[in-house]
């Protein structure tokens, strides 16, 4: 090889090392941006939310429905019970309550991330959570286990949440009517999959039906559940109903009671300690008529348990 050649090559290879370092560093600066930008979401939330309810901690309050209290979700003489109990909490002068509760659904068809996936966290993945279904006349339907959290109305302003798209929920959505779909939100992953305006099949809570996409989340949008914030880019929101014509009867496949165990363990936000807040659940529960084991039907999640 002459050494004009072995120059030339020379100049190509250096080319090319020059060329493969300008595109890692234009990938490693896009990466940079987009996790800085996602961050900057996230803490601008945080930073609105601390601004809206300065100085309050937060409590995830959870029932302990197990056993032999078990019965309390299906049994229609429990209905008032679960009532006045929600009614204590929304009305408490304590703290502010919020609705607001975390529960896997079933798409039909599913196709979108795996992160999407309930359980993803922990090693599931779209084909262990895929399910076959068959109905009445003998259709075989395949549905995905996904991620779902449910709204009240009071969620989206208490969160200071936004929508990039569509709308959020109104009274009208939360109220359960078998002739029409059920309204959904999704988080910012299903932008890519969906439009406002689409209807999915969706089975839920010993029910199935249509949903239609009202909605999507801003990116990063977080809420406060269990003993941490949770950000829901790759959840469904669901409206938790609030259907109270059907007293004693099951909603379209649901015992009532359920919807109320939904809307009763929610988010606290409150000056108090978690002690605290957990003495005045007891109150409640005893007012409400829980009956001698009221000691024992809801609790604060914190550290501990």
């Amino acid at each position: 090889m002459s050494f004009s050649s072995e120059i030339i090559n020379r100049i190509k290879n250096e080319h090319r090392i020059f060329l493969l370092l300008t595109f890692l560093s234009v990938i490693g600066i896009f990466c940079v941006a987009v996790s800085t930008r996602l961050l900057l979401q996230t803490t601008d939330q945080k930073n609105r939310f601390s601004e809206i309810y300065e100085e309050k901690q937060f409590y995830t309050i959870m029932d302990n429905l197990v056993g032999d209290k078990e019965y309390m979700h299906t049994d229609p003489e429990m209905i008032p019970v679960f009532k006045r109990f929600y009614n204590l909490l929304l009305n408490s002068e304590s703290f502010e309550y919020v609705e607001l509760y975390d529960n896997p659904v079933y798409l039909d068809d599913y196709n979108g991330p795996e992160n999407n996936v309930s359980g993803y966290e922990h090693g599931n993945t779209i084909e262990s959570q895929t399910y076959e279904f068959v109905d009445d006349k003998g259709v075989v339907t395949k549905s995905t286990c996904v991620k779902a959290v449910w709204f009240g109305l009071n969620t989206i302003p208490f969160f200071d949440l936004k929508i990039s798209e569509g709308r959020g929920f109104t009274e009208e959505d939360l109220i359960l009517d078998p002739g029409k779909p059920i309204s959904v939100i999704l988080g910012y992953s299903y932008k890519d999959l969906y439009d406002v305006g689409d209807v999915l099949s969706i089975k839920y809570v010993f029910n199935e039906s249509k949903a239609e996409i009202i909605g999507f989340l801003d990116e990063g949008s977080n809420v406060f559940r269990g003993t941490s914030f949770m950000k829901i880019d790759n959840y469904v929101v669901m409206p938790i109903f609030t259907n109270d014509d059907y007293y004693g009867d099951h909603i379209y496949n649901i015992p009532v009671n359920f919807m109320y165990s939904f809307r009763t363990q929610g988010t606290v936000a409150s000056k108090l300690s978690a002690d605290d807040v957990e003495d005045i659940i007891t109150e409640y529960c005893a007012e409400a008529g829980f009956g001698e084991q009221y000691e024992s039907v809801y609790y604060v999640v914190n550290e501990r348990n």
